[in-house]
């Protein structure tokens, strides 16, 4: 029971996980001055790629075992998982307007936010309407395509007890877009 509790109570985080990466879609990390192309337009994720998943200082896997008592094959079975459902969950479009607003619809889910480019136009923090914040760097920005990297961070109830710490969640990714 405890390993369904952290399992599920790790997986239901996640949907909200997904909103902010597909918000990362507005940043801009290339050194090449032609590559700062403007990140303001209608985008469709066409493709991610979850790099790294962590709770404090151990991957995922290594949490579900440790905290949710779970086999290494039952570990990396709901990594996947969960995995599947983050990449999922980041499937949708967002519109990113010049006002520094934002429109997402990710997984059938409409969020409003505001987003800032750094000076050097190599960084871009994204706030939903829940203040969190979620950092973006691009790697690749033409018209029509946008590949960035990715880092979030969040404290979640991984295992939905009250009494317990939350736990520090980070995920490392890659997400392209196109216009």
């Amino acid at each position: 029971m405890k390993r369904l509790i952290a399992t599920l109570g790790f997986l239901v985080f996640s949907g909200s996980i997904f909103l902010f990466l597909f918000f990362a879609a507005c940043s801009d990390d290339d050194e090449d001055p032609d590559n700062n192309i403007d990140v303001v337009g209608f985008w469709t994720v066409s493709e991610v790629d979850i790099q790294e998943a962590s709770v404090g200082n151990q991957s995922v896997v290594d949490f579900y075992m440790n905290m949710g008592g779970m086999s290494e094959e039952e570990a990396n079975m709901a990594y996947s998982m969960l995995e599947t459902m983050i990449i999922a969950s980041i499937t949708g479009t967002i519109d990113i307007r010049a006002d520094n607003t934002y429109t997402s619809v990710l997984a059938g889910e409409t969020v409003n936010g505001t987003w800032s480019q750094s000076a050097d136009g190599k960084r871009i923090d994204i706030y939903d309407d829940t203040d969190d914040e979620f950092v973006a760097f691009i790697k690749t920005n033409t018209a029509n395509m946008m590949n960035i990297d990715f880092i979030y961070d969040t404290y979640q109830d991984l295992d939905q007890n009250p009494v317990t710490p939350d736990l520090l969640l980070s995920i490392e990714g890659n997400i392209t877009m196109i216009k």
